[in-house]
């Protein structure tokens, strides 16, 4: 039983997180744009929280990024006609950025690590 309880221990240290656990406070901001070729994702053509609703309404898109308010990405999120179009969930190990999480609108996932 201990042998067993130190593998899940050892499993769990290993496996990578993501940031939003480990952020004390988190921002979130919003976009009209974002450069998704880019590691980490970049945001850009900032809009205001009023902008980012109407737009909602509108069913045009737009993108929420969440950020640890030390400045580390936690997530960006594509809305598109009233949906969740994808989220982009960055992963961490031993505090530093490793990798993202893509989820799409029908739930798949897809993982990518920087080499």
């Amino acid at each position: 039983m201990f042998m067993q309880l130190i593998l899940i221990l050892l499993i769990a240290m290993a496996t990578p997180y993501t940031h939003a656990g480990m952020c004390e406070r988190k921002n979130t901001y919003y976009y009209r744009n974002a450069e998704l070729n880019q590691f980490p994702a970049k945001p850009s053509e900032p809009i205001s929280n009023t902008e980012a609703d109407q737009l909602e309404k509108e069913g045009s898109e737009y993108y929420i990024h969440v950020v640890c308010e030390s400045g580390e990405p936690v997530s960006l999120t594509k809305r598109w006609n009233k949906r969740l179009y994808f989220e982009i969930k960055y992963l961490y190990e031993n505090d530093q950025l490793i990798g993202q999480k893509n989820i799409n609108a029908n739930g798949e996932i897809n993982e990518y690590y920087t080499e």
